[in-house]
């Protein structure tokens, strides 16, 4: 079992009041990914300092060892920095599938967020 991690740049669209789209790519164990997701939000408004907690799901590609494609669901949590930036973070499960192997693992990514309005 490996543990997947990811740094992340994405660009958000909102699709309606709660739920919204994330388009990323970023560095991942010694390699590139880049992904599509899913996002409902828990609740839009930020709750104590700034977090906005949500819940997903998506599919990444990975180019690290040959190329691998990974349907994922997690949870995780945005900061919001301004109304344009937010800072997040993820935990969640993936189950990756490429060269012939299949890779069911835990997985976190951090990152930032640009929003598209």
């Amino acid at each position: 079992m490996v543990v997947s991690t990811m740094w992340v740049a994405s660009s958000n669209r909102d699709l309606n009041a709660d739920d919204a789209y994330r388009l990323s790519i970023g560095f991942e164990q010694g390699g590139i990914g880049a992904g599509v997701d899913y996002l409902d939000r828990v609740d839009r408004n930020p709750i104590g300092n700034g977090f906005v907690p949500y819940y997903g799901a998506g599919v990444g590609v990975g180019f690290a060892n040959g190329v691998s494609v990974a349907p994922r669901a997690f949870v995780g949590t945005d900061f919001v920095l301004n109304q344009n930036a937010r800072v997040f973070g993820e935990l969640g499960g993936k189950v990756a599938l490429g060269s012939g192997d299949v890779d069911v693992s835990p997985y976190y990514r951090v990152g930032v967020n640009f929003r598209l309005n």
